[in-house]
């Protein structure tokens, strides 16, 4: 089996499956998600690399698909209540507009046992709203394409514990599953102590083989067995794992390390903002400047400037970007999630043109 990655940072890259990995990795989910033949799932994602595995698993287990389609917070609430739909998992800006959706108070939630969310990072203060919101179980899901399924879980009961007594873990990818082997490492592949941050690898009986007519990239990512992410991540003493970024997306700005999400949740805090990226740009004096762009609640309005003083009271100053454009959508790729890349490639294409004008005019 092939299945294709989101391409959420670079070109899709074709993830190559021996069945007997593919056939743990469906039995294993099924097992942690209480899939079986009274699940109706919503499935909300295009049929592509996980949820395609979502797919075929509930096929096996003679689960009932409910399909949304092309997204639409309104369709995905309207199905809930008509198809009486048991589980979903949603990628955070999917929640986000289903927290805004007009129709979510009179949406009948009472078939609902479990919303799972997943792609990437959820500020914590939107994983307490929709906690309160849909008063339902919340399993948070990492894993990857090369992995075909989760590595890691932050479990109901890790939710509520959040909520209760430990705030910090809602920030958290929650703890390695049984059947998953994660370590966090320094350049050299070795182990970090707790509270480092370091790459984060995993090793698992359901991972890939290799990308399809692709040995290079098979062998970047595949050494001595270990699955090599692309994450920076570190582990508390409890064993939760906490993602700081995708290492290609770590910005150094005038000789200090920013991590895009700690900057993101600090943005997402205000009431005003409904999605937000923040992205690394070159620039002359400090390398690279902190540039964000977000999207606003509707009916809601807010400034730039009125966003930098509200980073200000969040975070050290200088993670505080240095510009904040506010754009009516933010580029996603078709499972949801937010493209960065895209983001870069605009104000490249921006910053090349201004300097065709310049040389122009001189």
């Amino acid at each position: 089996m092939i299945a294709y990655t989101t391409g959420s940072t670079g070109l899709p890259k074709g993830a190559v499956y021996p069945h007997g990995a593919f056939l743990q990795s469906i039995l294993y989910t099924a097992m942690l998600e209480g899939i079986d033949p009274s699940t109706r799932w919503l499935h909300t994602m295009p049929a592509a690399g996980v949820p395609l595995m979502h797919m075929i698993r509930n096929l096996f287990h003679a689960a009932a698909t409910v399909i949304v389609g092309p997204w639409s917070a309104e369709q995905a609430l309207f199905l809930i209540g008509r198809e009486h739909t048991t589980n979903v998992v949603l990628v955070p800006t999917m929640l986000n507009s289903l927290l805004e959706s007009s129709m979510l108070e009179r949406t009948d939630m009472s078939s609902m046992r479990l919303f799972g969310y997943g792609a990437s990072s959820l500020p914590p203060k939107t994983i307490k709203k929709a906690m309160k919101a849909f008063d339902r179980p919340f399993l948070q899901m990492f894993g990857t394409t090369e992995l075909m399924g989760m590595s890691m879980m932050l479990f109901p009961s890790d939710h509520e514990l959040g909520i209760t007594t430990r705030p910090e873990i809602l920030g958290s990818a929650g703890k390695p599953l049984p059947f998953v082997d994660v370590k966090v490492v320094d350049g050299d592949g070795r182990s970090l102590p707790s509270g480092e941050t370091g790459e984060l690898i995993v090793r698992s009986d359901t991972q890939f083989s290799g990308y399809w007519n692709a040995p290079e990239k098979s062998a970047e990512v595949i050494k001595d067995g270990w699955i090599y992410t692309g994450d920076l991540a570190s582990r508390d003493e409890a064993g939760y794992v906490y993602l700081s970024d995708r290492a290609k997306f770590r910005i150094r700005s005038g000789g200090y390390d920013v991590f895009p999400t700690e900057v993101e949740n600090a943005l997402a805090e205000h009431p005003a903002i409904s999605e937000v990226a923040v992205i690394g740009l070159p620039d002359e004096r400090y390398g690279e400047r902190i540039h964000a762009v977000v999207t606003t609640v509707p009916g809601k309005t807010v400034t730039s400037d009125e966003l930098r003083e509200f980073c200000r009271n969040k975070i050290a100053a200088f993670k505080v970007p240095k510009r904040i454009d506010i754009w009516t959508e933010i580029p996603k790729g078709p499972t949801g999630k937010i493209q960065k890349r895209a983001i870069i490639e605009h104000f490249a294409s921006e910053a090349a043109s201004r300097q065709a004008s310049s040389d122009d005019k001189s």
